[in-house]
């Protein structure tokens, strides 16, 4: 054993030791009683009357009924996306002069390497990083348009353009793929 070792086991050993004089030997008196407070059943049940009745009485704020209304609608435009124009929307253009053709014409390198569903929620994993259906990427207007556990379709914000990204799960695939 190194030095090193034995002061540590030797600090251990008087960590023990302490601990059992505490336990079993340590005097008493030094030790305060704890005191237990306990309530009545009719103070308690008294208690929650008075709380329900005050709860009974507060008028909910115009304010918060509305956010509570709100939050419970589904949105008509994906809070992701950053445009104006609703993503139900395709905008006829030439896809030469798209984005997205420019990204795929230029070579732009998109790898699908992960899957994730929790529960309804599907996400994509893209260059590493997470994506869910709508969420941009942040290059040439590209959004993920669609999530399955073969491919994402990714679109373009100013077209009709879409991209199809296959599922590679490892580099080997990944180079399989592309020869």
């Amino acid at each position: 054993m190194t030095t090193r070792e034995k002061i540590l086991v030797g600090m251990m050993g008087l960590a023990i030791v302490y601990g059992a004089y505490e336990l079993f030997w340590a005097p008493a008196t030094r030790k305060s009683p704890r005191k237990q407070v306990t309530a009545s059943s009719d103070d308690t049940r008294g208690f929650a009357v008075e709380v329900s009745q005050k709860l009974a009485n507060e008028k909910i704020p115009d304010d918060a009924v509305y956010r509570i209304e709100k939050a419970a609608t589904g949105w008509t435009k994906d809070p992701f996306l950053q445009t104006t124009t609703p993503l139900s929307e395709e905008k006829q253009a030439d896809p030469a002069g798209e984005p997205a053709a420019r990204a795929l014409s230029q070579g732009a390198d998109f790898v699908y390497s992960g899957y994730l569903q929790l529960g309804d929620r599907k996400m994509a994993v893209i260059n590493g990083m997470e994506y869910a259906v709508g969420e941009s990427l942040g290059v040439d207007d590209l959004y993920v348009k669609a999530i399955s556990s073969q491919q994402v379709v990714l679109g373009s914000v100013k077209g009709q353009q879409t991209i199809r990204l296959p599922l590679f799960e490892s580099n080997t695939d990944r180079l399989l793929a592309l020869d």
